[in-house]
């Protein structure tokens, strides 16, 4: 027997922080992401990211807090999500982390200008242009 957990979405109002990484411009990145003097290859699923997140987790409090919320909650707050499936390389704009009330942190990225992922999760928050009536 297996059990199945139901993908708990991200809240607004139960987010305590908000810690990019990375933040840029553009989202073109062939080389990858430079962070410091590290720099984090780009792949098709983000596993490179995703480990240079959990490898820096220790160091959360080193990354400044977002002045602005609501630029990122407002990329999440009330869309509906599916499964991450990358059908092409499309580099991320930014990735860092998020703190909730209950104590997670939860990787994230954005891809373009409106594309929220929780990279924890593997869910992609969708707009209403994506979305069939």
């Amino acid at each position: 027997m297996f059990s199945c957990s139901k993908y708990s979405q991200l809240q607004p109002e139960k987010i305590v922080s908000i810690r990019p990484v990375f933040k840029d411009t553009t989202y073109y990145h062939p080389y990858g992401y430079r962070i410091g003097k590290d720099i984090v290859k780009q792949d098709n699923s983000n596993l490179f990211v995703k480990e240079n997140l959990s490898e820096h987790l220790n160091h959360l409090v080193s990354y400044e807090n977002e002045i602005n919320p609501e630029r990122i909650t407002k990329l999440f707050s009330n869309k509906k999500t599916t499964k991450y499936r990358p059908i092409k390389v499309v580099g991320l704009r930014e990735f860092g982390y998020i703190q909730t009330m209950d104590q997670k942190v939860i990787f994230y990225g954005i891809m373009g200008k409106r594309s929220f992922i929780d990279l924890s999760s593997n869910q992609v928050y969708l707009h209403n242009m994506f979305l069939t009536v």
